[in-house]
């Protein structure tokens, strides 16, 4: 997947045309990436993050081509340049064979669809009604005036702008002491010590060596989140946000997935890089029933059962419901999630590491119900790999491993650090009530 620095592309067999798109969009001031393709052609890497396609329909340079032939010319170059999750695009024909776009789309709809990302703009520009290149330009501003896209775009443009403004920021301060001009050796040097320097300061030393790239990224990131929460988004928003002044309560649409939107606010599930010490990572328990009952005073079984109600199911006798039952807890998988002070972590101090007890669930409330107590902790329902699920922990079960204890097995995934704050901060709310003795 070539995730380059380009974010429109134009694919046709003619050098010609591919040009007159490019001086189209220098008049636009907006750089466009010519490919020049032919039926059949091998890509290396399929694009991603490209938000405006343009292709010519017939890249196979066939007179007139039978519809099924075009549809199947089109669609592997869709397939063949496009990554499947690309993410929101414009996608617009550029062409002599304009009239076929209704078959195109019937047909990647019945067989193709899975394989080609959908677009958020489907149009197209007729070649032989364009005479010019202003002509051109004024027929891409028309087909790009989408104002979902444009939204969207304008968000991605402001990001990338932050992320310019400090990288700016910080390097007026790096000092060059006698550099002259076009010479860095002093300011490679200050670049270096700064940076790492900034780095320890925010991770701790030791953290900050043994994850280096990791400890920039933190060091960065609140002067990145500082310049995009100052960035003036366009008034392009103001419109697709209307559904804000409406009187009713506003809710998802009914096939709206939130747990897919929780799961991209509080998990980081690429495993490679996190080990069992880090903070938030949640890990499961090793199920061995002797362990097991050696750390918890119970089998695993029997602890899962305090942590919900199972209500009865209309028309299933007693016994087949307890076996729905039992089968629903052997999905249960009881974890532990890593939640030491913020400063210890970053400092890496000498400690037992400190794991919260918990059950991760599957979504159905139809078979269980968790049950409340101001002990126990609710994470948002997650949507992975297809599962719904959330986490209940238990504030009444907290424990201090090294990462070599046997009861630690692989780990699942990693919590973002604002949910494990809440958590960090709920358990000593809990940890810390006072009762009194009190006479009437």
């Amino acid at each position: 997947m070539t995730d380059s620095n380009f974010q429109i592309i134009a694919v046709d067999n003619d050098s010609r045309e591919l040009d007159k798109i490019r001086k189209a969009f220098d008049l636009l001031k907006t750089p466009c990436l010519p490919i020049l393709y032919n039926e059949g052609d091998n890509i290396d890497e399929k694009y991603s993050n490209i938000r405006i396609a343009f292709f010519d329909i017939n890249l196979g340079g066939l007179g007139n081509p039978a519809d099924p032939l075009l549809c199947n010319i089109i669609a592997s170059a869709l397939k063949e340049i496009l990554d499947k999750n690309n993410g929101p695009y414009a996608l617009i024909f550029w062409s002599l064979h304009i009239s076929k776009l209704p078959i195109i789309k019937k047909y990647i709809e019945e067989r193709e669809k899975d394989d080609i990302p959908s677009p958020l703009v489907i149009d197209t520009i007729n070649k032989a009604l364009i005479n010019n290149v202003d002509e051109l330009k004024a027929e891409i501003q028309r087909v790009l005036a989408n104002s979902t896209l444009n939204a969207m775009l304008d968000y991605e443009k402001k990001a990338h702008d932050a992320a310019s403004k400090t990288i700016n920021s910080l390097f007026s301060l790096i000092p060059r002491g006698n550099d002259k001009w076009g010479e860095n050796i002093i300011f490679e040097n200050n670049f270096d010590l700064i940076f790492s320097k900034m780095a320890a300061n925010t991770m701790g030393i030791k953290l900050a060596r043994k994850t280096p790239v990791i400890a920039i990224q933190r060091t960065l990131f609140p002067i990145l989140q500082h310049n995009i929460k100052k960035a003036d988004l366009s008034s392009v928003w103001i419109n697709k946000l209307s559904s804000l002044n409406q009187d009713a309560k506003l809710k998802f649409p009914s096939d709206f997935k939130t747990e897919a939107l929780n799961t991209i606010y509080h998990i980081d599930n690429d495993k490679s890089h996190l080990k069992k010490d880090e903070r938030g990572v949640v890990i499961k328990v090793k199920k061995t029933s002797t362990l097991f009952k050696n750390i918890f005073g119970k089998k695993k079984n029997e602890l899962i059962k305090e942590y919900f109600s199972f209500p009865s199911i209309k028309g299933k006798k007693e016994e087949e419901v307890e076996s729905i039952r039992l089968q629903y807890i052997e999905k249960c998988i009881p974890v532990f999630v890593e939640i030491s002070a913020s400063c210890d972590y970053a400092q890496q101090n000498p400690r037992a590491l400190k794991y919260l007890f918990g059950i991760k669930y599957p979504i159905d409330p139809t078979i269980a119900k968790p049950s409340s107590g101001e002990y126990k902790f609710f994470t948002p329902s997650f949507l992975l790999n297809d599962e719904k699920f959330a986490i209940i922990l238990n504030f009444r079960y907290i424990y201090g491993f090294q990462i070599t204890n046997a009861i630690l097995d692989e780990i699942i995934f990693k919590l973002s650090d604002n949910l494990i704050n809440q958590i960090g901060n709920r358990y000593a709310n809990y940890a810390s009530r006072i009762g009194i003795i009190s006479h009437e």
